[in-house]
């Protein structure tokens, strides 16, 4: 896909929520899409993607035009001020959803830790607070190979 100017991969097969619901089960609300693959660079596809020897596509090197670029939530290195007033922002406007990609290894191992022991600890208590709860409820996803954390926060 070309998008101004820049040529990116997209797979809208991935994350597809009809083919995931076909082993009989069902997907909570918050995970049903996912984005990894909207206007990815080859960086990304190249983790879990493997190109046929005889096709050929354009250098997909640019990344302003990635889901997680304009919505804010990629990193390409810890930024805790950042990522707490995304965490802030989200929790006040009850998202059910905070997710955090990183651009490389480097980058999700260098905030991994710092995210999952103390930013994502101190939001849950914002949580809380806001909601009169005496602690807040949350799972995560943590998913290495594509360098993401998710965050899935529960307001009741």
């Amino acid at each position: 896909m070309r998008c101004d100017g820049n040529y990116y991969y997209v797979d809208t097969t991935w994350g597809d929520p009809v083919f995931l619901q076909t082993d009989g089960g069902s997907i909570p609300e918050e995970q049903q899409i996912q984005y990894d693959y909207l206007c990815c660079s080859e960086q990304e596809l190249f983790r879990t993607h493997e190109l046929d020897a005889d096709v050929t596509f354009p250098s997909c090197t640019a990344v302003n035009d990635n889901y997680y670029v304009r919505e804010g939530c990629y990193y390409q290195r810890f930024d805790q001020d950042r990522m707490q007033k995304q965490l802030n922002e989200e929790i006040s406007s009850k998202e059910p959803v905070s997710v955090f990609k990183f651009s490389g290894q480097s980058a999700y191992e260098e905030s991994r830790d710092r995210l999952m022991n103390g930013l994502i600890r101190d939001a849950a208590s914002i949580l809380a607070q806001q909601n009169g709860l005496s602690s807040a409820r949350y799972s995560y996803q943590d998913d290495p190979v594509l360098c993401k954390i998710t965050v899935y926060w529960q307001y009741e």
